[in-house]
């Protein structure tokens, strides 16, 4: 609600009754000098509380702007700014009640960066810092709209994907570790070649029948994926 609806109502009684005072009460009637008087002081009051609900608008927009970052704070991974460990599980799980009402298929696809500690080792952890961060960035331009992205920790990342089937989450898989490993990561030791394993697991079957075990199950898979050389794709 504005102020002016707020008020409107005041201001249009203060004018009334200016215009009566003006017209009606003749100067030397007695009560004319107190009622002028206490329309002075009613406007007065009117005003200093419009200044009190400006300040508590204020306050309570920086509170809302507060309340905000906190929130963003608590539920974004520090470096990348993508979903923290805390916030992607909590999604995971929320997409795992909705799969079981709806009757639909979800995917889960952890993905680890290849040979991230050579990098650690070679150049610095700065580097290792700006290529996550460029890794972040990739992750989310190749994903779906409705697909979340977190990072489950170190290196290592995770892809929640709604309503998507195992062939369709391979295929996903297949369409992020393309867009990580096509193009070198500039940073400051020069362009760097980076490249990602990912995991698929599918909601639906015994064996993913919770958060615990649907991880277990995109873990396995991306055991496989280094097993079987890096920079693939095992569902």
């Amino acid at each position: 609600m504005s102020e002016i609806t707020i008020f409107e109502d005041e201001e249009k009684a203060l004018r009334e009754a200016e215009t009566i005072l003006a017209s009606s009460l003749p100067e030397d009637e007695p009560w004319a000098s107190y009622y002028k008087d206490l329309v002075i002081r009613y406007r007065k009051l009117l005003r200093h509380t419009k200044q009190l609900v400006k300040m508590g608008d204020a306050m309570q927009s920086e509170l809302a702007r507060a309340r905000d970052a906190a929130e963003f704070q608590a539920t974004r991974d520090f470096l990348t700014l993508l979903w923290n460990r805390s916030a992607i599980l909590g999604i995971l799980k929320a997409e795992i009640a909705r799969s079981q009402r709806e009757n639909r298929p979800l995917s889960l696809i952890i993905g680890d960066v290849d040979y991230f500690k050579k990098v650690n080792d070679e150049y610095g952890h700065l580097v290792g810092d700006a290529v996550l961060r460029e890794i972040s960035e990739r992750l989310k331009s190749s994903i779906r709209t409705y697909d979340q992205v977190g990072r489950f920790g170190g290196e290592e990342f995770i892809i929640v994907a709604p309503g998507c089937a195992s062939d369709d989450a391979v295929e996903l898989g297949e369409r992020v570790r393309a867009v990580i490993a096509e193009n070198p990561v500039y940073t400051s030791e020069g362009p760097l070649s980076v490249t990602m394993s990912f995991g698929v697991a599918t909601y639906g079957c015994a064996a993913t029948a919770d958060v615990d075990s649907l991880i277990r199950a995109a873990d396995e898979a991306l055991y496989r994926a280094k097993r079987e050389g890096r920079n693939r794709v095992a569902g």
